[in-house]
């Protein structure tokens, strides 16, 4: 969020204008300061026309465009002075040249401004700088060029060498403390990332801090300064990179803490919609050195107008989601809020000359603080999410416990009830039978005995959580016994390849496989006339594999009709429950072949 109005601030105006300037204990003075808003050539400024034309500044003056400033330098010391003179308030001025009086003529002491390079300024460090040596007991005549095109006003510090060296440093310190956090928070955001891997908010958030962190390594002059002094287009690119990489992973770091099941479908367009106009902001970064119009454009729309408009509708939904009850957005809230007033505090020095330590780091403490409060709310954020997830695990627990409890009173009621009745119908039937000798009731007296088996086998399933493919094999294998106490013409074998006892299924996928080798078995030995039957349990690499073959009629699949064919049918949509594969293979004469794939999971 550092990127907040950072340019609308700027280029609405203003840069402001001391009535006194600053000065160190060496005794150098600024004063006699005269302005001129007209563009002229710096060899026409001796002309005593055009010097008539200088006017006394005042602390309401304001420059816009291309001016002059005229103000003269005194060193009341019997040394020597090399001094400092720094324009603070000035970002994205395109031009800033300084010119000192050298018996009549102007002499350049120097060109700086946004668009020149750290490499071509007369001093290394980021901000605009002057270096200037002062001879003993001399007071010397200075003109500055300034070009922008915004409104603004020019507070200038001037600094003895050693004074700006020592506040150099102190710089630098904060500035290391600084990024040092800074990484801190992005490698431990990358480690989390590491380890929640479902957690893309972390790479989110790691990814803003870094382009956070190329910005103000350009801002400050610090990576120019120690860690690429020779790349200087490395650098120059730095800012608009840093800036739009920021805002790109910003969008999906909000959109993943706001987001979790309390984002709108017409919000999470908005979101998607400026994801993308900053990716396409980002490639057109890359030509704004090209034309200075086209900067100034892109500028305004790309950084300032539209991360505006982003902030602006990223607060309503932070407070509308506030205020439907989750409390980590009041996190995202305050970070904004607290970086907005530092914003607040730097146009308000901008417009004062508020001068001082804290007024020239407001920024980077904004920042700093927005990181924090941010990293904070990340940590509520997880700890809020794991909260509700461990409520919907407790609900989930409580609601299987409940439906085990139903299962095990269905599976009493069905035994004791049902599976009861039907024991006695078929005795009561097998009494009739023996006594009347009445062979038509034989046909009801095996469906009887055929419901039993399969209220037997669901009292089975039911009764396990899991079934193990032993105990498969031994259901199977009872089917077997069953059909050959019937007498019928066909042989039954069951094969087993591979560990397969170490798997195990769920009570709902046992019972499906079991039912498909149980209407797979009967559809043969009812219309195939086959005299094997072989059920082959195989074991492969996160797969079950299940397979009934015979040596019967065959016939042709697939068919014109499935009108004769309900079992096959049954056993298909079996699989699909399961989520297996089922395949089929027949041709008459050549028997037929059902194959089952179950795929297993880690139990």
């Amino acid at each position: 969020m550092i990127q907040l109005f950072i340019t609308w601030i700027l280029l609405l105006n203003q840069l402001v204008v001391p009535d006194q300037s600053r000065q160190d204990d060496s005794g150098i003075q600024i004063d006699s300061i005269y302005f001129l808003t007209r563009n002229f050539p710096h060899d026409s400024l001796q002309k005593k026309s055009i010097l008539n034309q200088f006017k006394s500044l005042s602390v309401n003056d304001h420059f816009i465009g291309s001016n002059w400033l005229c103000f003269r330098l005194t060193n009341p010391t019997s040394e020597p002075q090399s001094i400092v003179l720094e324009i603070e308030s000035s970002v994205y001025f395109d031009l800033l040249e300084l010119y000192r009086n050298d018996k009549g003529s102007l002499v350049s002491l120097g060109i700086t401004g946004d668009p020149i390079h750290h490499s071509l300024r007369p001093m290394k460090e980021h901000g605009l700088l002057f270096p200037v040596t002062l001879p003993p007991n001399s007071t010397g005549a200075y003109f500055l060029h300034a070009m922008s095109p915004m409104e603004y006003k020019l507070p200038i510090t001037i600094r003895s060498k050693q004074a700006f060296d020592k506040a150099h440093a102190a710089n630098n310190l904060l500035y290391v403390f600084y990024y040092g956090f800074i990484v801190f928070v992005f490698l431990f955001s990358v480690f989390l990332s590491a380890i929640f891997k479902l957690e893309r908010i972390y790479l989110f958030y790691a990814l803003y801090l870094l382009g956070l962190l190329f910005l103000f390594l350009h801002v400050n002059g610090f990576g120019y300064e120690f860690l690429w002094p020779d790349w200087p287009e490395f650098d120059r690119r730095i800012p608009y990179i840093g800036f739009i990489s920021s805002m790109i992973f910003l969008v999906r770091f909000t959109e993943q803490f706001l987001g979790p099941g309390q984002l709108k479908k017409w919000e999470q367009k908005v979101f998607t919609l400026f994801f993308y106009v900053f990716c396409v902001s980002l490639v057109l970064s890359q030509f704004i050195f090209l034309d200075l119009f086209f900067k100034k454009v892109y500028l305004f729309v790309f950084v300032s107008f539209l991360n505006a408009i982003f902030f602006i509708i990223t607060l309503i939904i932070a407070f509308r989601i506030y205020r439907s009850g989750f409390k980590p957005a009041l996190f995202y809230i305050t970070a904004f809020l607290f970086l907005f007033s530092s914003f607040v505090f730097y146009t308000i020095r901008s417009m004062t000359s508020i001068q001082g330590w804290l007024s020239l780091h407001i920024v980077q403490l904004g920042n700093f603080v927005e990181v924090m409060i941010l990293t904070l709310g990340l940590a509520y954020w997880f700890k809020t999410i794991q909260d509700d997830k461990q409520k919907q695990l407790e609900v989930l627990s409580q609601k299987q416990k409940e439906m085990a409890n139903e299962k095990d009173r269905i599976v009493q009621d069905l035994h004791d009830s049902l599976g009861s009745r039907l024991s006695t119908i078929s005795l009561s039937l097998q009494r009739v039978i023996t006594d009347t000798k009445n062979e038509s009731l034989v046909p009801i007296h095996e469906m009887t005995n055929k419901s039993m088996n399969d209220l037997r086998d669901s009292i089975w399933a039911l009764n396990k959580e899991s079934i193990s493919m032993e105990e498969l094999e031994q259901r199977i294998n009872s089917l077997f016994w069953q059909y050959r106490k019937m007498n019928y013409p066909i042989s039954l074998e069951m094969k087993v390849i591979g560990d397969i006892h170490s798997i195990q299924l769920t009570s709902d996928a046992g019972i499906q496989l079991f039912r498909i080798v149980q209407e797979a078995v009967q559809n043969s030995i009812k219309h195939s006339q086959a005299k094997n039957l072989v059920v082959t349990l195989i074991q492969e690499i996160n797969f079950l594999k299940l397979v009934v073959n015979d040596n019967g009629l065959g016939f042709q699949w697939p068919p014109v009709s499935m009108d004769d064919h309900f079992g096959l049918g049954h056993m298909k949509k079996r699989a699909e429950q399961l989520g297996a594969a089922f395949m089929l293979y027949s041709e008459p004469g050549q028997g037929t072949r059902i194959s089952i794939v179950v795929p297993l999971t880690e139990h």
